[in-house]
């Protein structure tokens, strides 16, 4: 069995820590070393891990010279006696199938140095919860990265060597160590990359905002600023086509968006392609679409509450464009399953965190929404062999009439 070592940095976790311990101790991969790095812990936090590891020989207590979060993570990356170095934070907790499903993962893309997993974000003082979904194709994450940063620290399985070898975490760094290595890593041969089940918690802290952390936004921005300072200038094609496409049809801004999307995650970014790729998502939509854009989150939620209300425990989305993210947002609020993505045009791809499918995947006895604003029509006409299946499909912004026809 492979041995895996869990880095576990604490400071002050005296409340939380033995909540994560419990919840690592409970893993079906029982292979593994916990790392608790005292990193400036307090005296009540340091009488808790000295239990923990009297109790559990797999429990390893270590101290680095000095209180500094990277500092203590490569310590922990210097010690560790797996092939495989989990991340776990003190306050979050994992379920207990992540250790065996990530290394599985891991064997099977040896061409990835780190692995995430979707995850559940609890919003503090009971507020709720969010799902987030990071790109799962490395690739995919190379230029998304550019943007911001999906990945939990604590949900990710780094592979040791090759993170040593890009230098491990900068030190220097007082904040965001982590996006700066997955920066440096996704720009190597081998990236950084996801799967899509949700292995890990975490319960996010007043300080974990940009706003109420103003070195966390300084350190981000320069990161940021010299990732895209650093991209190459390429004679790309795809950018002068894709505004072409925005400008010059109906609906064209999210299909010029696919094609810079696409030809980013082909052939990696450069400075034409993500420049282009973000003014089709600044472009202003005309004053019409403008009341749809404030609308159409209320209209998704009512729809997805009452589909739950009528017992639908799970339920397929058709369609895989720019107003997807917004239907899988309301599925979770009002407790449905996504069961499957599926686009005529995109099957085969990753959309949103999601492997898209063929909608000739749907089961008979499925339930579908289907997700567009401008092309619902289409996308009904499409559906009419689900439907002739027995297959229920059901619309968003249907008419009064048509919506009643189908009891929503």
């Amino acid at each position: 069995m492979t041995l895996v070592s869990i880095a576990m940095p604490v400071r002050h976790a005296a409340d939380t820590l033995a909540r994560a311990l419990a919840s690592i101790a409970a893993q079906t991969h029982a292979e593994h070393e916990v790392l608790l790095v005292l990193n400036g812990s307090d005296e009540a936090t340091r009488g808790v891990a000295q239990k923990a590891a009297a109790r559990d020989g797999r429990i390893r207590l270590l101290t680095p010279r000095v209180s500094n979060l990277a500092m203590a993570l490569n310590v922990a990356l210097r010690e560790a006696r797996g092939e495989f170095v989990a991340r776990m934070d003190a306050d979050d907790e994992c379920v207990p199938e992540r250790l065996r499903i990530q290394i599985d993962a891991m064997r099977a893309r040896p061409r990835l140095a780190a692995l995430g997993s979707a995850w559940e974000c609890l919003r503090p003082q009971g507020q709720g919860s969010d799902t987030i979904r990071p790109p799962i194709d490395e690739r995919e994450a190379r230029w998304r990265l550019l943007l911001s940063n999906p990945f939990a620290h604590g949900s990710m399985m780094l592979r040791r060597r090759e993170v040593l070898d890009a230098g491990g975490y900068d030190e220097r760094l007082e904040r965001a160590q982590d996006y700066d290595l997955w920066l440096r890593l996704s720009g190597r041969v081998m990236g950084v990359g996801a799967i899509n089940d949700v292995l890990y918690r975490h319960s996010l802290r007043q300080d974990d905002s940009y706003s109420s952390c103003p070195v966390q936004a300084c350190v981000t921005a320069s990161l940021l600023a010299r990732a895209w300072a650093a991209l190459p200038e390429r004679d790309d094609v795809e950018p002068e086509i894709a505004l072409a496409t925005a400008l010059g049809q109906s609906g064209g801004t999210e299909q010029a968006r696919v094609m810079l999307e696409q030809a980013m995650t082909s052939r990696g970014p450069s400075r034409a392609l993500l420049t282009a790729w973000m003014w089709t998502r600044a472009c202003v939509p005309g004053s019409s679409r403008r009341i749809v854009e404030l609308c159409r989150g209320a209209r998704i939620r009512e729809v997805c509450r009452e589909v739950a209300q009528q017992g639908v425990g799970s339920i397929w989305v058709y369609g895989a464009g720019s107003h997807t993210p917004g239907v899988l947002a309301a599925l979770g609020d009002a407790g449905l399953t996504l069961a499957g993505l599926v686009d005529d045009a995109l099957a085969g791809t990753t959309r949103h965190g999601v492997r898209v499918e063929s909608p000739a995947s749907i089961p008979d006895d499925a339930c579908v929404l289907l997700s567009s604003i401008a092309h619902e029509e289409a996308l009904w006409n499409a559906a009419a062999p689900l439907r002739q299946r027995g297959v229920r499909v059901l619309r968003i912004y249907a008419t009064a009439e048509i919506a009643g026809s189908l009891t929503l």
